[in-house]
């Protein structure tokens, strides 16, 4: 867990990221029910997944342990509580979008368990019934956003902590009454009275409540006065984004009035984009206490024109986690001359000066100017429906982060084998360990070797890099050139066009445990040679027709291979010494077959590992003679294979089948199965 109060909040979503993991980990069937309507259910029953079936009630033929149903975007109008008697046991109910017309003070009865219940978008709203929620005792999670829905029917609902709702012209009074209370969202509510200022007698029924993170998504807000959040003891995070004409400048002087007794340490501003905004031009010598309290920051889509590069490191001292997506961003160093770095130049003045607790940056679509884009990934529109979790807006946190003491840049360590080379130097923040380039148009130049042979990249912590989208087709020895990231645990290479990838480049990131080359234009690999950590590789949505034997044999921890999505016809590279694999995705490629000698190291493999998953889906098998003992083994083999009774094969003048339901007596060949 990352530190600081902020993050404490987390733990109230536990129903949301239950849901989430159990999706995650489990795998899924498609059920179906009389007249043809499919779910989607887990093999444990427990979570069943019927969104947009066009259902007209609940289905009736699900486990009766239930515990997580996904109705939305039905047709679902009326709710009675004769839906729930067969899932007593139900956790999280999501009927968002289905067009509910009548709600009942009973509507959910029977549903004691539930935590979580999501109602967004849906017109009936607006005529709650008061006792509609009465019987949910031990309801956690509660979103009800895209109408205004009466207040009373808050009132009993004891161990709420998370709701998301609309208001109109103020937050009703009932909110007061919900002791439990940790994370609340308006979505799209409107100041109409007000002229769309948020002033304190708005949020006076409030104050010295247990709200710990507070959200005006998308409320049309244009400026917000002072005094409005001093009462709030608690309060650690604020999310103003999708407010378009909310200044940064007005929201961060009235933090910075503010009389808690403890600061706020997160905030999000996405989607404000009044002014072009230049962070700090007045602030380098001076700054405002809300700044240097300031622990996470999301800027994405804000208009953002420029930072004043003494603002960051003399006001953002103590900044953890930034987000700068979607804006075109120039640095500033106003005592100097050249005052304007743009482009990637304005990024590694921003790792020069970066507070030295910047533990995650996340500058994905920067430079990005698609509005559209933007909106939607920011959650903006409101025909979306969607609020995103404050916590998904800011870059993930590293807690495993070096924990001994760190010493100077490593700076001789390179200076013998870089002897004969001269090398361009990039400073990082000392404690950054998440890194997110991802889409920017040439960021691998702040990488660049650019006239020079080699760059040095000062950082003692990077663990994460994400490199994708950022076009490095035609770039060789790219990798094999930097140095200094001798702790990096993850590197994605995901859609830059690479037609070639030297493997032995890697040589330079001997932690290196994660390699992501998904969506690129490979058509061969290689040699690979050793690399002891590496223990996920995903080369998926390539054009490998081949891959020659032993191609992995030095991978000594790989365990997870993505093969998806290729042109491969043989899985003969899977060779015995690959003692640690246990998963290996050979979906979507050209096999007609298993061949004899492949089925074997594969029924190995699975014979001396407790888990070993293979996928061979949407492969053009063929059952024919040449292919007989490939059906017999499918029909006996104990290799865990993801779906088997799915798998389909063209036999001679037939139809596609399945093929573990081919009779393999019924081949008139000089075979009758595997020997």
């Amino acid at each position: 867990m990352a530190s600081g109060g902020v993050i404490g909040c987390r733990n109230v979503l536990v129903a949301v990221i239950l849901t989430v993991s159990l999706m995650v980990t489990s795998t899924w069937t498609l059920t179906l029910d009389d007249v043809g309507h499919a779910c989607l259910v887990s093999d444990d029953s427990r979570s069943a997944v019927c969104r947009q079936r066009n259902l007209t009630a609940p289905p009736q033929y699900l486990a009766a342990g239930t515990e997580i149903l996904d109705l939305s975007r039905n047709r679902i109008r009326i709710v009675i509580p004769e839906y729930w008697t067969r899932y007593p046991n139900l956790r999280h109910l999501n009927l968002s979008s289905c067009g509910l017309s009548i709600l009942q003070d009973h509507s959910f009865s029977g549903l004691s368990k539930l935590l979580l219940l999501d109602l967004t978008n849906n017109p009936v709203l607006a005529y709650l019934p008061e006792k509609v929620f009465s019987p949910l005792i031990n309801l956690q999670t509660l979103v009800i956003s895209g109408e205004v829905v009466p207040p009373e029917v808050l009132i009993g609902l004891h161990n709420l902590e998370v709701l998301t709702m609309t208001f109109r012209n103020r937050p009703p009074l009932e909110l007061s009454r919900l002791p439990k209370l940790k994370v609340l969202t308006f979505a799209f509510s409107q100041l109409e009275h007000s002229g769309g200022r948020l002033t304190a007698d708005m949020l006076e029924h409030l104050a010295n409540s247990s709200i710990e993170e507070l959200a005006f998504h998308g409320c049309q807000l244009s400026r917000i006065t002072h005094g409005a959040f001093d009462n709030f003891a608690r309060l650690k995070l604020l999310n103003f984004a999708c407010n378009g004409h909310l200044q940064i400048s007005n929201v961060i002087d009235v933090l910075s009035t503010m009389k808690a007794t403890s600061p706020v340490e997160g905030l999000i501003l996405d989607g404000t984009q009044n002014t072009f905004t230049i962070l700090g031009q007045q602030e380098a010598n001076s700054c405002m206490p809300a700044w240097k309290y300031m622990k996470r920051l999301s800027l994405r889509n804000a208009n953002l024109y420029g930072f004043n590069v003494y603002f960051i490191s003399n006001c953002l001292r103590n900044l953890e986690s930034v987000a700068l997506g979607f804006n075109n961003p120039v640095f500033l160093n106003l005592n100097s001359a050249r005052s304007f770095y743009g482009g990637s130049n304005a990024l590694k003045l921003l790792f020069q000066y970066a507070s030295t607790n910047l533990g995650s940056i996340d500058a994905s679509y920067l430079l990005h100017d698609d509005q559209r884009l933007a909106s939607t990934l920011s959650g903006c529109k409101k025909e979306q429906a969607w609020i995103p979790n404050n916590w998904e807006l800011f870059p993930p946190s590293d807690p495993t982060r070096l924990t001994s003491a760190i010493d100077d840049y490593p700076m001789p360590r390179w200076s013998t084998m870089l002897s004969n080379e001269q090398c361009s130097i990039v400073q990082l923040p000392r404690n950054l360990t998440y890194l997110n380039l991802q889409n920017i148009a040439g960021s691998h130049r702040l990488f660049s070797t650019s006239g020079y042979s080699c760059v040095v990249v000062l950082t003692n912590s990077l663990r994460h890099l994400n490199m994708s989208g950022s076009k490095l087709i035609g770039s060789k020895r790219y990798l094999g050139s930097i140095y200094g990231l001798h702790h990096l645990d993850t590197l994605d290479l995901t859609d830059n066009d690479l037609v070639e990838f030297n493997f032995t480049e890697l040589v330079n990131f001997p932690s290196l445990s994660v390699l992501m080359l998904k969506n690129n234009r490979l058509l061969s690999l290689s040699a690979i040679g050793r690399h002891k950590h590496l223990s996920i590789l995903d080369l998926s949505d390539n054009f490998l027709t081949s891959i020659p034997r032993g191609m992995f044999s030095g991978l000594a921890s790989l365990g997870i291979l993505n093969l998806r999505g290729n042109q491969l016809s043989r899985i003969d590279f899977v060779t015995k010494n690959l003692i640690t694999l246990s998963d290996l995705d050979m979906g979507h490629n050209e096999l007609r077959s298993v061949e004899k000698d492949d089925a074997y190291t594969l029924d190995n493999l699975f014979s001396e590992k407790d888990i070993f998953t293979l996928a061979l889906d949407h492969n053009p098998f063929q059952c024919t003679c040449s292919s007989i003992e490939f059906v017999g083994w499918l029909h006996v083999t104990k290799t865990a294979i993801r779906e088997k009774e799915k798998l389909t094969c063209v036999r001679e003048g037939e139809t596609r089948t399945y093929i573990t339901k081919i009779d393999i007596s019924t081949f008139k060949c000089r075979f009758t199965g595997r020997q």
